[in-house]
């Protein structure tokens, strides 16, 4: 939500309208401060401090980028601190403090070539490590090469030497293995050190990952935004219709982003779910009526068996909400002519709810990757749906979070059954979350 309004604002405060601009960037800092603030708190002190100087209160303006740029260190964000630098020259230079704001801009440029410099670092990382990789397995099929070659010289020592006396067998068998075993532990070590090197370069990718999708999503927001403003005005059929094309692809672009770093967030450990005592048949029905567009023009229709007596299960609303839309969003998707039925049902002190689908079903081999990253159930389906295959592992991950389980039944030509299940609110403390 917050990351729309700092498109409006963005958009609001180029078109003049700064009055506006100012009243939904507070918007968007208040909704942050309420949620979880995060990197995106210090770049909307900074947009703040623009709108102010825009609208002549440039002491104001001072102080809020100041915040930013407080914001910004705290939280080592080196975006962040490089547009809060530069807003801060501009703050100065309005003041007439020409020599701050030289010396401020210059401080900006300084992070913005650090960062350059980190990347192709990172980039550099990236390259020395798998090169090493494969240098070190290189290594190592060497080392397994010679191993074998030595054991087998060894038992043809062994039989040479069978008929020698029983104290010299025994010394013989006593060094062949501490030669074995001493190669057996090089053999370890350097699987080891392969390991360790793979690990930072996922560590590495996480990171240069989680980089990408934050700085996308400004100008992303700023595409929807000014889309929407748009569509608000007085437009040909034919100049609505490409219009909602950008704004259209432009939210799918914002979810990938989103997936991204949710899906970032969930491996490093730093996802938090915010549970509370939720309905789920209202959820449902809401799901079920943003998703009869994907069906439009297709026989297709929706069911909602969710009992409205079921009771409150103990989940984060909003990303139930996330679980619900990729699955029932995919029954859609994937489901020419037919149904899409959603029922939930108690099971063992927990939820169960089901998304059932008379779409072409999952081939057999891959029922069992089907909720791993990046992972879709076949070309055929990619060509006509296009999608990351991020939906289905996140819900797994969120599922999982509830401490829940996920799982799917298929048979091809026939339809899919996705399932899910949640504990129940009965029992737990108000305050728990």
């Amino acid at each position: 939500m917050q990351y729309t309004l700092s498109g409006m604002a963005t958009v609001l405060l180029k078109l003049g309208k700064n009055e506006e601009a100012l009243a939904t960037v507070e918007r968007a800092i208040d909704t942050m401060r309420r949620g979880e603030a995060g990197l995106f708190l210090g770049t909307l002190l900074t947009l703040k401090s623009e709108i102010l100087l825009a609208s002549g209160r440039k002491e104001d303006a001072l102080l809020s980028v100041q915040q930013g740029l407080s914001f910004a260190e705290s939280q080592k964000d080196a975006f962040g601190l490089s547009a809060a630098w530069e807003a801060l020259s501009v703050v100065y230079k309005a003041q007439g403090q020409y020599q701050r704001a030289l010396e401020a801009i210059m401080q900006s440029q300084t992070i913005r070539e650090k960062m350059t410099n980190e990347r192709a670092l990172a980039r550099v990382a990236v390259l020395a490590a798998a090169y090493q990789a494969e240098r070190t397995q290189h290594e190592i099929d060497v080392l397994n090469a010679k191993t074998n070659a030595q054991q087998a010289e060894l038992q043809n020592q062994r039989n040479q030497t069978y008929f020698l006396a029983t104290l010299s067998l025994l010394t013989l068998c006593v060094l062949g293995f501490g030669l074995y075993r001493r190669h057996n532990q090089q053999i370890v070590a350097e699987h080891q050190r392969v390991n360790d090197k793979l690990v930072e370069l996922d560590r590495v990718k996480d990171q240069v990952l989680a980089n990408t999708s934050h700085e996308l999503r400004t100008p992303l927001n700023g595409i929807v935004g000014l889309s929407e403003l748009l569509l608000s005005d007085e437009l040909t059929d034919e100049a609505r219709s490409h219009v909602q094309m950008i704004a259209d692809s432009g939210r799918r672009l914002t979810r990938l982003v989103d997936d991204l770093l949710d899906l970032s967030s969930m491996r490093q450990g730093k996802f938090v779910l915010h549970q509370a005592a939720v309905e789920l048949a209202p959820l449902v029905r809401q799901v079920i009526a943003l998703s009869a567009s994907a069906v439009l023009g297709r026989p297709v229709r929706f069911h909602n068996q969710v009992p409205n007596e079921l009771p409150k299960v103990w989940a984060d609303k909003e990303r139930l909400l996330q679980v619900l839309h990729n699955l029932i969003g995919n029954a859609a998707k994937f489901t020419e002519k037919g149904a899409v039925t959603v029922n939930a049902n108690l099971e063992g002190g927990m939820v169960r709810v089901s998304v059932v689908d008379t779409g072409g079903g999952i081939p057999p081999e891959k029922l069992h990757t089907i909720f791993d990253a990046f992972e879709q159930a076949d070309s055929g389906m990619t060509r006509r749906h296009q999608g990351a295959g991020l939906g289905l592992a996140i819900a797994r991950q969120l599922v999982e979070l509830h401490g829940g389980q996920i799982g799917v039944q298929s048979t091809p030509g026939t339809g899919s059954l996705f399932w899910f299940t949640l504990p129940l609110a009965m029992g737990k403390p108000l305050g728990q979350s």
